[in-house]
């Protein structure tokens, strides 16, 4: 959706399909995938806050979220695992 146009198109094409095809995200809350798509488009914790209109520590605990459920320790390895 509205996310795609933050990204180079070959990136999108690879995102779009990690999350048609993968069930890894299926659990995902809604804000939760919100949150992950502009993490996979290389905005930072603030601009994502904003753009969403929540907190900065919100948003904080989406990610730390996504780390848990992914099983990443850090954000390249949040990247790397939601596009399998």
């Amino acid at each position: 959706g509205i996310y795609v146009s933050l990204v180079s198109a070959t990136r999108a094409a690879k995102i779009a399909a990690a999350f048609s095809t993968a069930d890894r995200t299926a659990w995902l809350t809604p804000r939760e995938e919100e949150v992950l798509w502009h993490l996979l488009a290389g905005e930072k914790v603030p601009a994502i806050a904003a753009a969403l209109g929540r907190s900065v520590y919100t948003v904080h605990d989406h990610v730390k979220s996504l780390h848990k459920k992914l099983g990443a320790s850090n954000r390249g390895q949040l990247v790397s695992r939601a596009l399998g």
